[in-house]
């Protein structure tokens, strides 16, 4: 992963570097820069890109986490098993108005009303089952 991050660098230090000239004529040897120094942006530009990259590659994957929480929560019917986020197993029972609570039914009967985002994931069948037994 970094191989590309390296060649990158080198060649943005390479470009920096001026040619040696024939004959510096007399007096211009001190106002050159000394070879091997090159600007500091093209140092920091692939450092630049490379961070830029990946903030958004990570919004991407945030994005798409999101959606996907959003689209279960909007799915679940009613008598789903459901986890929380905190681990509580519960039966899905209803959804507010509004969308942002959920009141799931315990193994007594009793209810229960969380946010909705609190939902992790939809138990599948064999997974509620073998939760029962």
């Amino acid at each position: 992963m970094w191989n590309w991050l390296t060649v990158a660098l080198v060649l943005a230090q390479a470009g920096g570097e001026a040619a040696p000239a024939a004959a510096p004529a007399a007096g211009e040897g001190a106002a050159q820069q000394p070879p091997g120094t090159g600007s500091m942006i093209g140092f920091f530009a692939p450092i630049l890109l490379a961070f830029m990259v990946m903030m958004w590659m990570n919004s991407r994957q945030s994005r798409k986490d999101q959606d996907r929480k959003r689209n279960l929560i909007q799915s679940l019917k009613k008598n789903d098993q459901v986890v929380t986020i905190g681990g509580i197993i519960g039966t899905f029972v209803s959804r507010s108005e509004d969308g942002l609570e959920v009141t799931l039914r315990m193994v007594d009967d009793s209810r229960i009303k969380f946010r909705a985002d609190a939902i992790r994931d939809v138990l599948s069948t064999s997974e509620a089952a073998h939760e029962k037994s």
